[in-house]
């Protein structure tokens, strides 16, 4: 997948995945293509090789989907890989919204995708000992390749190292929880996607209390308008802690400060 995605190539090739490209592809794609910045070759009897000639007169427009405004070729790239979805071609749906997160990493509903698409193709799927030992070398590979990058503050190659990573790995708890930091180093911070990172790690680690205070952590960092975020969330994270320890200090005076930030927010 990486290696289709390194390319910088035509978009779009019509015919076979090998056959000749749209010769129409250069003066056409330059501007999708600098938008993009991906490649792709979609197999002989996917929607994908069927590209409208209407979508370029739209590129400029925004359109405002899940509450996020989009160009037409992202908003293109959604809708494809919505159809894929529908028609079950999950690599295809997962390589569209991969290629849509490159250039709208803030798109968490593309991100939910991607991750829904990993969920069914491998859960439940049995490991060799040798894919095992594999998968947990790569897993050591990306989290020194992340950290490097973070401390290098190249945000966005860590991020879609991330993304590759869990597109095979969705629930690996590093591997979200380094999400998760990206997105709060982020500029401004993506809130939404670290919640969402951390929530899937939570997923398999149910009574992990560190997981929890974490979440509400986050749920508490300031807003533009210098406010908590998501206090409501913050009170469900440290209702769980005090369910799990009773006693747990920061539990009960961060549930404490979350009530008292709910209940300004409704003044």
């Amino acid at each position: 997948m990486i290696t289709r995605i390194s390319g910088l190539a035509r978009i779009f090739h019509t015919g076979s995945s090998r056959g000749a490209a749209n010769p129409d592809a250069d003066k056409e794609g330059d501007g999708l293509r600098r938008r993009l910045y991906v490649s792709y070759c979609p197999r002989s009897n996917s929607k994908l090789t069927q590209y409208p000639s209407g979508v370029r007169k739209l590129q400029q427009n925004q359109y405002e989907i899940c509450g996020l405004e989009l160009t037409s070729a992202q908003k293109y790239l959604w809708e494809r890989a919505q159809e894929e979805m529908e028609d079950h071609c999950y690599s295809d749906a997962l390589f569209l919204a991969q290629c849509l997160l490159r250039s709208a990493p803030e798109f968490l509903e593309a991100r939910k995708l991607t991750r829904k698409i990993a969920i069914m193709m491998y859960e439940g799927k049995s490991l060799t000992v040798f894919e095992k030992i594999k998968r947990f070398l790569r897993c050591n590979i990306v989290r020194g390749t992340v950290v490097l990058l973070i401390k290098r503050k190249r945000l966005e190659k860590a991020l879609l190292s991330l993304e590759y990573f869990l597109a095979t790995a969705p629930f690996e708890q590093s591997a979200n929880l380094l999400m998760a930091s990206v997105a709060k180093r982020w500029n401004p911070p993506l809130l939404p996607l670290a919640l969402f990172a951390l929530e899937t790690a939570l997923t398999i680690k149910q009574e992990k209390i560190e997981l929890h205070l974490e979440i509400a952590r986050v749920a508490l960092l300031l807003d533009e308008n210098k406010t908590p975020w998501n206090p409501e969330r913050a009170i469900m994270a440290y209702q769980q802690v005090l369910s799990l320890q009773p006693d747990h200090l920061e539990a009960r005076q961060g549930l404490k400060n979350a009530c008292a930030f709910l209940s300004m927010r409704n003044i």
